[in-house]
């Protein structure tokens, strides 16, 4: 073995790649330490920070701040600085430094990366700098971060532009995708999900691997030539063996046709949040190459040295490629229906996949919150447990699942819920809102309110959804100034969650401010169109106003989206009965009181219509028979108001007075209306 394999640059870089691929942390962090010790630049900083970044990021943001100062006045190679300013801006971005993470990859984004593209980068490198290069972000990963950093800082109209840049360079980008879609950008996957996109991609990664490949070379042949001279400092082109990139091996002198490509995939931890995934595309070459491998059993290896002109060629017209992009189109196409809450479409471009893709945890959730997002909770529940079969430790969506649980009044299955996730995921705020769930359904809403409140602590507050939840959560309390504030707190958080809108907008209802809860009303129907209690309450609305006629168009339209929902139907003949349209309101009732003869508001109802038609021996019998029926099933108030009823009738013989039955609606309408929520 030649000297240069025998250097300490070699030795301790070795070791370094070696600790951070197996992830092991601590060994990374000692072997960037001596390689500090020995030369304090840039490259070294950069690298003990990257070993820093995820167990502590605080001590990153001070090693690569320091990085990027050296660096700024050392003038590096341009890939070496995009490395530098990436990592700390994705720390900031990790600490919340929303400025500092701006202002800092702002330079790369405005000229480093053309300069890096036009540039050949032939200065000679040392291995410490080859070493950082392998672990350099490629263009998409670079866009993709200044887009969230840009979305986080609610400079949204950046944040698209950077994000769709990130999605035309790389249609694996899919952090970037859900992060357009869940701002409500109407974007077409078929322009960017695409076998010729994917070809553009591969090519974009080979010709920055050929350039960091090429400067490996440049560091060990430099390195071979001065063996003869003692070395002293790592920040001097040392002697090395061939810098590898991860998950890719290559022989200096080994022939073309030797040489394979092989990728390994790194186990991901289920509690890192989407920052995990923008690191994931610092090495997106690895992870493209792993999904064209592993797909299927037959893929055979492709040299490394194939051309770029080649590659692109082979992709082309690899049928396996088109199967993946018709995949990940199909996919992209069902996310964005989601998150245009188009949630029917949605579902059917999930039944589309192949059934191995259906019977994963992601497309399993996304399906179950699409049914969650129409009011349909069995199906909902259905799919979350198909989720959690296929993956029981899955994290996204749990929230949605717990409150799924809550609305079916399943008590025992949300404890169980909540009692698992607490134990595998006790520092998520989705673990909180599912205990915060089971103790509001035990009506324990002090309790709950607590839960609540750890949850939307987590992640710096930025989980919108315990919010929404503390805040319903003080409408059972009858708290409405403290609901307010966690309502408003939700939209400040997102703009296009729905349910805080829809909150804002209940606490005005129950104000009697109808303008301002239709106002909220609407702006919530805006976001989501199709969720039928929303339109449900639209309608109250406007039956407090006495716009008879849109109230009832709304609850037809509530009743249509979701028939089997008896309050809509319900709703709807009472605005029927106001306009004396009492055969039409005959019959939507009449089938409610077939299916659940215990329905002592329906039966109630039934009376007030035959009560109101044409005074005859039948009706008036048929109104009697409707109000004793209701008297035998009811209680409390509405039981006391039917008692009434027969009695007029009886004593004065004749039907209920139209004051008498206007006073009395209002109030069954209400206690029906609380009896739903």
């Amino acid at each position: 073995m030649g000297m240069s394999n025998k250097s300490p640059a070699h030795c301790l870089c070795t070791a370094y790649r070696s600790a951070i691929n197996s992830g092991l942390t601590g060994n990374a962090v000692f072997a960037a330490e001596r390689i500090v010790a020995c030369a304090r630049d840039s490259a070294s900083l950069a690298l003990l920070a990257h070993a820093h970044s995820l167990d502590n990021p605080r001590t990153a943001h001070s090693l690569q701040s320091e990085a990027l100062l050296l660096c700024t006045a050392n003038q590096p190679l341009p890939s070496i600085e995009i490395a530098v300013r990436y990592t700390l801006a994705r720390t900031c971005f990790q600490l919340d430094l929303l400025n500092e993470a701006e202002d800092c990859l702002r330079p790369a984004v405005q000229g480093l990366l053309t300069l890096r593209a036009s540039s050949r980068e032939s200065s000679p490198i040392s291995e410490v700098d080859a070493l950082l290069l392998s672990y350099s972000p490629d263009d998409s990963a670079v866009y993709c971060l200044m887009g969230l950093i840009c979305k986080k800082a609610s400079t949204f109209s950046l944040a698209q532009k950077y994000l769709v840049t990130a999605i035309e360079l790389n249609p694996f980008s899919w952090v970037a995708f859900e992060a357009l879609c869940d701002m409500g950008v109407t974007i077409n996957p078929d322009n960017y999900f695409t076998d010729s996109a994917a070809g553009r991609f591969m090519v974009l990664i080979s010709k920055l691997d050929s350039n960091k490949d090429e400067n490996s070379c440049k560091a060990v042949t430099d390195s071979v030539a001065a063996d003869a001279a003692p070395r002293s400092a790592l920040s001097q082109p040392l002697a090395a063996g061939p810098v590898t990139r991860r998950g890719r091996s290559t022989l200096m002198n080994a022939p073309a046709a030797a040489i394979t490509r092989t990728s390994t995939v790194e186990k991901r931890d289920t509690k890192r949040t989407k920052l995990s995934s923008i690191q994931q595309q610092s090495n997106l070459h690895n992870l493209s190459r792993h999904i064209l491998e592993t797909s299927d059993s037959h893929s055979q290896s492709i040299p490394v040295s194939e051309s770029a002109d080649t590659k692109i060629d082979h992709l082309g017209s690899d049928a396996l490629v088109s199967d993946i992009m018709i995949t990940a189109k199909t996919l992209a196409q069902a996310y964005y229906h989601y998150r245009q809450f188009n949630c029917a479409e949605a579902i059917r471009l999930c039944r589309l996949l192949p059934q191995h893709e259906i019977q994963t945890g992601r497309v399993s959730v996304l399906i179950a919150r699409c049914y969650f997002e129409m009011a349909e909770y069995k199906m909902a529940e259905e799919w979350f447990l198909k989720a959690r079969a296929v993956d029981p430790h899955q994290l996204k969506g749990m929230d949605i699942y717990s409150s799924t649980l809550w609305h079916l009044r399943k008590e025992v299955e949300l404890s169980h819920l909540a009692h698992e996730l607490v134990e595998t995921h006790r520092t998520s705020p989705e673990a909180w809102c599912a205990v915060g769930n089971c103790f509001s359904l035990k009506r324990e809403h002090d309790v709950a309110l607590k839960c609540f409140n750890r949850a939307a602590a987590m992640n710096d507050g930025s989980f919108t959804y315990a919010h929404t939840l503390t805040g319903h959560e003080y409408v059972s309390m009858e708290n409405n100034e403290k609901a307010m504030t966690a309502f408003r707190l939700a939209v400040r958080g997102d703009k296009r969650h729905y349910n805080a809108w829809f909150g804002i907008g209940y606490i005005y209802l129950s104000q009697e401010k109808y303008d301002l809860a239709e106002f909220h009303f609407k702006r919530a129907l805006e976001i989501n169109c199709s969720n039928p209690i929303l339109i449900l309450y639209m309608g109250l609305v406007a039956e407090k106003q006495n716009r008879s006629l849109e109230a009832l168009a709304a609850y037809k339209k509530a009743h249509s989206l979701r028939p089997d929902v008896p309050l809509y139907a319900f709703r709807q003949a009472t605005v029927l009965l106001h306009l004396h349209r009492h055969k039409e309101a005959l019959q939507v009732l009449e089938p409610l009181s077939a299916a659940d003869p215990c329905e002592s508001g329906v039966h109630f109802l039934l009376g007030k219509i035959y009560a109101r038609m044409k005074t005859t021996a039948e009706t008036r019998g048929l109104a009697i028979r409707a109000f004793t029926m209701a008297q035998d099933v009811a209680h409390g108030k509405v039981a006391n108001l039917i008692k009434e009823e027969i009695e007029k009738m009886i004593a004065a013989g004749e039907t209920v007075s139209d004051a008498a039955m206007e006073g009395d609606d209002v109030s069954v309408g209400e206690d029906e209306e609380e009896m739903d929520l």
